[in-house]
């Protein structure tokens, strides 16, 4: 039995056997195919209006490479984050960050970019197809890590706020626990809020001709107009775009003033208050980066709530999350120089690691010596003891070396 790659996917009618394909609207484009995104109020959307050569260019090529490029500088940043030795309330912070905007990243390209390369070229039906078995289990993972991102960003703001605006109550209020707990409970958040996604859309298989079609159908509770309502167009609204918007915007606000009123030089700043201060700086970038990349999604959000859909804008909007679940270690790596040094180091040891595999494969008998041996002078020691002077560094140094 033959399988036929889906070119439409049925969310608002029964399956009709009349048809060659699933009835969407009696616009119907038979060339079309489907999208979803963390921003649609109608999870799958007929792209009737949309050319196969923009999706293609903007979805297949464009969100496919930076996701890509987004993907190894994330999971670089995780293994330096793991790395320092010091447990700070910042680093644990970043890390969760990290980790949800590495899983944005990963959704966005198996179900835009690889997706639109297999439409537009007539290829790989198979994960096409295996993608549409799966969907209703992936795309309520795609939004939980989309809300993980957005509340980990909060966090780190109201992080970065008590260290600049708030110094002499930091130790007291700000603690790696906390830190933590703040981190576990964004997550939990994020899990609980989108659990409901999961019972929204269910998998089908339709006989036709000999042929096998695959479809996506919502259930009785995705059309229900009291939960289409109040959850997933008011609440998404409250939850993804207003709460966090607002509380970014002012608090923020107050780091910038901050900051300003610090670099005028009213104030004599110790060693760790401009630490504190250059973190904020960096904060202020991954948010200003954050508003530059999420507003499109705000405000085609308020235009659906309008009746008003522009769906190439869509396409835009959903690169636009990518980028900026991708731009994290650009910034990282431009504001602190402890991250820089420690990706050299990584990178250093890499290459030592493969010269020393490479040496020990064309030697006879030194590859047990090969194996064994440790190039000490780029593995990452504990910063509490330095090794060239033979004592110990002070609390507050181990901690400076030890956070971004």
């Amino acid at each position: 039995m033959a399988l036929e790659s889906v070119t439409a996917i049925d969310v608002t009618e029964d399956f009709d056997v009349n048809s060659s394909s699933f009835i969407i609207s009696e616009d119907y484009d038979p060339n079309g195919t489907f999208i979803y995104d963390y921003d649609e109020y109608d999870a799958l959307t007929h792209l009737a209006a949309s050319s196969p050569l923009l999706r293609f260019i903007v979805h297949g090529l464009l969100l496919t490479i930076i996701g890509l490029f987004g993907l190894a500088g994330n999971i670089i940043s995780i293994v330096i984050l793991c790395r320092l030795n010091v447990r700070s309330s910042i680093n644990c912070c970043l890390l969760g960050l990290t980790t949800f905007d590495l899983l944005v990243i990963i959704t966005s390209v198996l179900a835009f970019g690889l997706i639109e390369i297999g439409q537009y070229t007539n290829s790989i039906s198979w994960y096409v197809n295996g993608l549409l078995e799966v969907f209703p289990i992936f795309f309520p993972l795609g939004i939980i890590a989309r809300t993980g991102s957005i509340y980990l960003t909060v966090i780190l703001t109201v992080e970065r706020y008590v260290a600049v605006c708030l110094p002499f109550r930091f130790r007291s209020l700000v603690t790696y626990g906390r830190a933590r707990i703040l981190v576990i409970a964004a997550s939990l958040f994020s899990v609980l809020y989108n659990l409901p996604r999961f019972w929204e859309h269910y998998y089908e298989e339709h006989q036709k001709d000999g042929k096998t079609y695959f479809v996506i159908k919502p259930t009785t509770l995705r059309q229900n107009p009291l939960y289409q309502q109040v959850y997933v167009t008011w609440m998404y609204l409250v939850v993804q775009y207003l709460v966090p918007f607002l509380s970014l915007l002012i608090l923020n606000c107050q780091i910038y003033l901050e900051v300003r009123t610090a670099n005028q030089g009213l104030r004599v700043l110790s060693r760790r208050q401009r630490k504190e201060l250059k973190l904020a700086l960096m904060l202020l970038t991954v948010v200003i980066v954050f508003f530059l990349c999420n507003i499109l999604a705000c405000v085609l959000n308020i235009l659906e709530i309008a009746n008003v859909a522009i769906h190439k804008l869509k396409e835009f909007s959903n690169l636009l999350v990518t980028i900026n679940s991708s731009v994290n270690f650009i910034i990282y790596c431009t504001f602190s120089q402890r991250f820089r040094k420690d990706l050299l180091k990584l990178f250093h040891y890499c290459c030592v690691r493969q010269g020393l595999e490479l040496v020990s494969a064309s030697s006879t008998g030194g590859y047990e010596a090969a194996r064994n041996a440790r190039p000490t002078e780029i593995v990452m020691v504990s910063i509490r003891g330095d090794p060239r002077k033979g004592q110990l560094l002070n609390t507050d140094d181990a901690e400076d070396n030890n956070t971004l």
